[in-house]
């Protein structure tokens, strides 16, 4: 007699699975999957620091930051002209306070009496503004100087300092400190080599040629003086300089007049 089974036909054991290509086993070169991984991991970074600052350079403002301006009474009306959208504006209006401030009556001239005390200050108000303004960089260091009176060779080369570091590729302010340089050390003959760079530009200001005239006539080399002085008495932008023009030019050819 049989005993009674639920399960008369249990069913069969599950079959082993069957391993699939080599997971089952270990790689045969594990030290180079892992530096392959490592190549990887330090390539990733390295894409990441280099889009950060591609993405941070596409973005950075070619002006100085509002917190680098340089505030005073005129503070809010500078402010506000930029965030209107009229930062040309506001540095042109800056500039022509500055030749206001400096404004004697005449054309300024290297004895002229004022000490001029705010002109750095009122210098970097026109170029943190618009940092590309290089006719202000180069008039305000002229006058710290080559002015007597003045006599501040120290601002003038923070002023172009900062005119190098805004402007890197403007060989010209490199010129006009060299040019303060020697002049220090009263080798005129240096200085008036480097003005002659400034001078060859078209937007070099009128006070920078009457130094150099100067110069050339401190060294004897009046012939030069001269013709630099008919240059600017030609060139109706610097008419402020005019007169003093026609003034050395009549100095200058009664010399040649009296030597010859």
């Amino acid at each position: 007699m049989e005993l009674y089974s639920p399960h008369p036909n249990p069913p069969a054991p599950p079959p082993p699975a069957i391993p699939v290509g080599n997971h089952s086993r270990g790689s045969p070169y594990p030290h180079r999957e892992r530096g392959f991984q490592c190549l990887i991991l330090v390539g990733l970074v390295s894409l990441l620091i280099f889009s950060q600052r591609k993405i941070r350079s596409l973005y950075t403002l070619p002006f100085p930051h509002f917190q680098e301006l340089v505030l005073g009474p005129e503070g809010l009306q500078d402010v506000v002209t930029i965030l209107a959208g009229f930062r040309s504006v506001a540095a042109d209006v800056a500039w022509v306070q500055l030749l206001q401030n400096t404004s004697s009556g005449g054309p300024l001239e290297e004895n002229a009496q004022g000490t001029f005390l705010t002109l750095k200050k009122d210098t970097l108000r026109v170029t943190r503004i618009d940092p590309y303004f290089r006719e202000a960089y180069l008039f305000s260091a002229g006058i710290l100087a080559w002015f007597q009176h003045v006599n501040r060779p120290e601002e003038a080369l923070d002023i172009l300092r900062e005119g190098i570091r805004n402007n890197p590729n403007d060989w010209v302010f490199r010129s006009y400190v060299g040019a303060i340089v020697y002049k220090r050390k009263e080798d005129f003959g240096k200085v008036a080599s480097l003005l002659e760079d400034a001078v060859r530009q078209p937007d070099c200001p009128g006070l920078v040629k009457a130094i150099l005239a100067n110069t050339y006539k401190k060294t004897g080399q009046y012939r030069k003086a001269l013709n630099l002085w008919e240059s600017i008495l030609d060139d109706p932008r610097n008419s402020d300089y005019h007169a003093r023009a026609r003034e050395q030019i009549r100095e200058l050819e009664g010399s040649f007049n009296r030597r010859y």
